[in-house]
C-alpha cells in the first residue's frame, strides 16, 4: 500500500509542534512519554494539529494513541477532511471506547485501558471499495464502514 505520510517526531525540537515536519495547530513534542522513538506527541482535548499527506485511492494509516483518562474529551484522528464523502475518524472518547465514525455512523470498538498504548489503523480501496473504510485495533479485529 501506498504511503501518505510517516513521521515518528524523533528529529523535532521539543516543545511547539506547530511548524515542525509541516504540521499546523498545537501539541507538544515531548521525549518522556513514548512507544516507539526517542520522541512523541501529546496534546490536550481542545488541540487539533493537521499535517496533509499525499492523496492515495488505496493505502492505510495508523496512529499509536494512549490517553490519561477515559471520562472526559475526546482523542483521535481523521482520515480525509469534513467535506469528503470517503473520511473516516477513528479515537477514544470520553465513555472510555475505541470508536470508528465515518459519515452518520459511529460504532465502539472495545473499551481501553489508561495509560494504555493502542495501534488504531484504517485501511481504504476507493478503487475497488468505494467510501468504505477497514478499521482495525492492534490488527485483531475489523469492520467495514459505510460512508
Amino acid at each position: 500500500m501506498a504511503t501518505i505520510l510517516t513521521d515518528n517526531f524523533d528529529s523535532y525540537n521539543d516543545g511547539d509542534l506547530g511548524g515542525q515536519g509541516s504540521w499546523s495547530g498545537q501539541g507538544t513534542v515531548q521525549t518522556s512519554v513514548k512507544k516507539y522513538g526517542a520522541k512523541a506527541v501529546s496534546f490536550t482535548n481542545s488541540q487539533n494539529p493537521n499535517k496533509a499527506g499525499t492523496a492515495r485511492s488505496v493505502g492505510s494509516m495508523s496512529v499509536w494513541m494512549r490517553r490519561t483518562v477515559n471520562n472526559s474529551g475526546e482523542f483521535g484522528f481523521t482520515f480525509g477532511n469534513s467535506i469528503q464523502a470517503a473520511s473516516a475518524r477513528m479515537g477514544m472518547d470520553s465513555s472510555g471506547n475505541i470508536y470508528f465514525s465515518s459519515g452518520a455512523s459511529y460504532d465502539t470498538y472495545s473499551a481501553y485501558s489508561v495509560d494504555t498504548w493502542y495501534c488504531l489503523q484504517i485501511e481504504w480501496d476507493q478503487v475497488g471499495h468505494q467510501n468504505k473504510h477497514r478499521c482495525r485495533v492492534e490488527d485483531r479485529k475489523s469492520t467495514r464502514l459505510n460512508s
